[in-house]
C-alpha cells in the first residue's frame, strides 16, 4: 500500500450499501495508515468523499472511528494525521 495517502483507491466503496460505506472508507484509510509515517496528513473529508462517491458525513464517521481507535489525531483547522504507533 502506498505511503502517499492521496493515492488510496476508494473505488470499491461504491459497491457497498449506504449504511456500510463508512466502514469501507475506514478500511481503505486504515490500510493506508498502516504503511504511512506518523504525522502524515490524511486527505480532506471532501477529497475522500469525492473519490469514494459518498457524503462527507460518511467520511467523518470513518475518521471518527479511526480517531477513537488511536490511529489518527485531528488538529482543528489543520486536518487529521496518522498517530505514532507504539
Amino acid at each position: 500500500m502506498p505511503s502517499d495517502l492521496m493515492s488510496l483507491d476508494f473505488s470499491a466503496v461504491g459497491q457497498f450499501p449506504d449504511e456500510f460505506k463508512w466502514r469501507a472508507v475506514r478500511d481503505v484509510l486504515e490500510q493506508g495508515i498502516m504503511s504511512a509515517e506518523p504525522r502524515t496528513r490524511i486527505p480532506s473529508e471532501k477529497y475522500i468523499g469525492q473519490r469514494a462517491g459518498c457524503a462527507e458525513r460518511t467520511v467523518r464517521k470513518a475518521i471518527h472511528d479511526l480517531r477513537e481507535r488511536g490511529l489518527l489525531y485531528t488538529v482543528p483547522g489543520l486536518g487529521s494525521f496518522v498517530s505514532a504507533r507504539e
